[in-house]
């Protein structure tokens, strides 16, 4: 019986170190309020170019249902959902700062912009500039997500004389390797989560799903009603309430950038890291389907 009990002693002394202390538990999950900002199929959806399945499908049996205005809409907001995560990124997961190497990828950014306002439109001149100022950025300690967005903001975008510039000729120049490969790859290795262990109901995974497939509906339609309430702004031209509804519903949808935060949150921690991702795949699969009902059956006029 003596032997049995400190058997036991041992037992929970094992498990009470493996568990986090709840105050430790509680102040990482914080960490990944971020993760919801993420709106990448509506970009998808709006873009002839990307030619995934799920693009194609939506285009026939979703998009054509909503007037242009409202895919113009849907478009903006995951322009801006974009920016907004590699600001949160650049700003609140920088662990620490490399002034040097920062100063270097900044001297390589401003150098690209001098050849943009020299009007040089070759994408030699910027190609050795884009990796000089991804490979300092990465070693300064911020995420190198953001020379990616900065050198975008360098490159030509004025047409040129046969209706072209050089940003664009890039952009469709990476579409397919982005599509095809960038995207699947980085989902295939990213995507894969354990089910067991309740990591259903973890607080973490409900809190990012409720995010996604409730948070960002009720502020993007309640942004635009109290626009079009307040004579702000109104609602895209030709959009029903139903078709607004289904817009905001479909940019609950969030995959690579959440995905991404999720892992930065976390860094070690495989346990809540699967929880995130559980959370993102959950709450995208509500949204997507809520936003394809919503779109599919709404009605043509409003």
């Amino acid at each position: 019986e003596a032997h049995e009990r400190r058997r036991y002693a041992h037992l929970r002394a094992s498990v009470s170190s493996e568990r986090p202390a709840e105050g430790a538990a509680q102040a990482p999950a914080a960490n990944a309020a971020p993760v919801p900002v993420d709106t990448p199929l509506v970009k998808c959806m709006c873009r002839d170019s990307e030619g995934s399945v799920v693009t194609g499908y939506a285009r026939t049996h979703c998009v054509p249902r909503a007037p242009p205005s409202l895919r113009l809409f849907l478009l903006t907001v995951a322009i801006v959902d974009d920016l907004g995560a590699v600001a949160i990124i650049a700003l609140f997961y920088t662990a620490q700062l490399k002034l040097g190497w920062l100063a270097a990828g900044v001297g390589a950014l401003l150098v690209m912009a001098l050849l943009n306002r020299m009007k040089v439109h070759s994408g030699w001149a910027y190609v050795p500039l884009i990796v000089i100022a991804w490979y300092c950025i990465l070693h300064s300690g911020v995420h190198a997500t953001v020379a990616g967005v900065l050198a975008a903001f360098t490159i030509p975008l004025k047409l040129e004389g046969h209706g072209d510039s050089l940003l664009l000729r890039m952009e469709h120049a990476l579409v397919p390797w982005s599509a095809y490969l960038v995207v699947p790859v980085f989902g295939f290795a990213n995507a894969g989560v354990e089910l067991g262990g309740g990591a259903l109901t973890a607080p973490l995974t409900l809190g990012i799903a409720l995010g996604l497939a409730l948070g960002k509906p009720i502020g993007i339609y309640g942004a635009i009603l109290l626009a079009e309430r307040t004579g702000f702004a109104r609602r895209p031209d030709g959009a029903n309430g139903q078709q607004v509804m289904g817009m905001a519903m479909l940019c609950g949808i969030g995959f690579t950038m959440s995905l991404f935060i999720g892992a930065l949150a976390f860094p070690g921690n495989a346990v809540l890291i699967d929880e995130a991702k559980l959370g993102v795949l959950c709450g995208s699969l509500v949204s997507a389907l809520a936003g394809f009902a919503l779109l599919r059956f709404a009605p043509q006029r409003g």
